[in-house]
């Protein structure tokens, strides 16, 4: 989509957005307005899922060109990943209490692959990984 549909596409969420507020419902207006502010920011989420050892990784990883996530013949990710775009690459971790902490792109296998993260009960919530690549 060009920038000038998904400032249209912005503009409907907003009016969707004061039409929900008229009828007094909070919940539609407030994901409405989410909705529109990715939008407008061009920002979009994109869920990869799938049977175990089907090629979701091997996936992503082409789509940005590089091998960033582990692959295998055995179930390897065994965290929810998020990939965005960053000014530089890196990755952070979401800890079990909530928090973030920065690690090496290189240590990504050390926390989202099932077989380490069942040997340390390194289990976390979640990774997010950056990367100064457009996908198009």
């Amino acid at each position: 989509m060009e920038r000038g549909t998904l400032g249209q596409e912005a503009d409907r969420l907003l009016r969707i957005a004061s039409l929900a507020e008229q009828f007094n419902n909070q919940q539609i207006a407030t994901d409405a307005r989410s909705a529109a502010e990715r939008i407008a920011e061009g920002r979009f989420y994109v869920a990869c899922v799938g049977q175990f050892k089907r090629g979701k990784s091997t996936l992503l990883n082409a789509l940005i060109g590089h091998p960033i996530l582990p692959s295998g013949i055995v179930p390897v990710t065994a965290v929810p990943t998020v990939m965005r775009f960053g000014q530089r690459y890196g990755a952070r971790l979401r800890l079990q209490r909530g928090e973030w902490a920065e690690i090496a792109v290189h240590e990504i296998e050390q926390y989202v692959t099932e077989e380490k993260t069942r040997k340390t009960e390194r289990a976390l919530p979640g990774l997010r990984y950056l990367f100064p690549v457009h996908c198009s």
